[in-house]
């Protein structure tokens, strides 16, 4: 059978204009505007953020603590479409929801915690899923140094008095996993003198905490989600996750704590929310920034979510401030043939090392590089700001 796969080596450096495609990309010259609504604590959005999703999105805190700054909609970076949520947590964001403004308390100031999440709007059965569903959503967050605590960018939580059973936490190396589903079974938070999931601990053996992502592709990018989830209080239940079509993650057993079982209670359903979300920081942690856009949802088929529309395979947008760069690696799980197009000009060369050659290249607007993604490459730390897009192509 003839092989239409190239089994040559490839590396080709072309030059020519693409102003249009280079500052195009990604919505990157567009002006800043906030085009989100906000009545109630419930969002409304005009742009294509959300697709097909079957609830409403409420503000985590009282209004009384909202700020235009810590939400919006905006068209200047955009993983896909018109527009993307803008999510902005600054020192001392640690609000209070309507209960801790009537009771004069706090439980995330009281706890040296900050967020800026969207949530459920109306937490009840109506708005969580059971049974199995597809859904995706894509993030980018800007740079930060990093800091002891926990740090979540999205969680799979049940009833707020609950522990999250999933959320995705940025550590020192990397986006993590860390599951705490272990606290849905009484054998297992009994063993531990634990209340049901009060007193649960992520630190607890049967729980997990796996890195899902390293940290040179971590920030400034944006990176794909895709989750597949059986929500169920029963072992069949589970959650494969796959990051830029990589499947990352895949765990078996019960979603739903046993709580979920009494009919009518919001813990019998469980749900995503997104965001920035940080603890133990002592209020020393500074402005931190996240964009979320291609919230989509399915039941059943993958097919429904139609990726197909934002898809390139593999594709993402860079953003290298000075001293950024990137180890020797290559792309060959993911992809067949690669390219670099720069955006800038810059410095901090790509250096490609094919057989016994040393190929280095100058970051210049315009410049696309185009290679055999089994090719060993790195980029130089820079001292300038530097911009690129990175893709690729699988063969079929």
């Amino acid at each position: 059978m003839e092989n239409n796969k190239p089994n040559f080596k490839t590396l080709a450096i072309i030059f020519f204009a693409v102003y249009f495609f280079a500052w195009g990309l990604g919505g990157c010259n567009k002006a800043e505007a906030n085009t989100l609504k906000i009545k109630n604590q419930v969002i409304k959005t005009d742009g294509d953020v959300f697709h097909k999703w079957p609830h409403k999105w409420q503000y985590n805190y009282d209004m009384s603590f909202w700020k235009p700054w810590m939400i919006q909609e905006v068209s200047s970076n955009t993983r896909y479409g018109d527009s993307a949520l803008r999510f902005e947590l600054r020192k001392g964001s640690c609000g209070a929801t309507k209960s801790d403004v009537a009771n004069n308390t706090s439980w995330d100031c009281g706890q040296d915690s900050e967020r800026n999440e969207l949530t459920p709007a109306n937490n009840n059965s109506q708005i969580g899923f059971r049974g199995n569903v597809w859904q995706t959503l894509s993030f980018y967050v800007e740079e930060i140094p990093y800091e002891e605590g926990h740090n979540s960018i999205w969680q799979i939580h049940n009833d707020g008095d609950w522990a999250p059973m999933f959320n995705w936490s940025i550590e020192s190396d990397g986006l993590y996993t860390q599951r705490r589903t272990a606290c849905n079974e009484p054998k297992i938070y009994k063993k531990y003198g634990a209340k049901g999931n009060e007193g649960c601990s992520a630190n607890w053996k049967e729980n997990t905490n796996e890195k899902v992502l390293d940290i040179s592709e971590l920030f400034n990018q944006w990176n794909d989600v895709v989750m597949n989830i059986n929500y169920t209080t029963k072992d069949s239940g589970f959650l494969k996750l796959w990051i830029n079509g990589k499947l990352v993650y895949h765990y078996q057993g019960s979603i739903i704590p046993p709580a979920g079982k009494k009919k009518g209670t919001w813990s019998n359903y469980s749900t995503m929310q997104f965001g920035i979300y940080r603890t133990d920081y002592h209020n020393t942690r500074g402005t931190q920034v996240s964009y979320y856009d291609e919230i989509r949802f399915a039941k059943k088929k993958c097919s429904k979510l139609k990726l197909e529309e934002y898809s390139f395979d593999h594709m993402h947008l860079i953003e290298y401030f000075e001293g950024g760069h990137q180890d020797v690696h290559n792309h060959e799980e993911y992809e067949d043939r690669s390219f670099i197009l720069y955006l800038n000009d810059s410095d901090g060369d790509t250096v490609f090392y094919r057989d016994n050659e040393v190929i280095s290249t100058k970051p210049k607007r315009g410049k696309l590089v185009v290679f055999d993604a089994n090719i060993e490459h790195e980029g130089l730390q820079s001292t300038l700001s530097k911009r690129v897009a990175v893709g690729g192509l699988k063969w079929k």
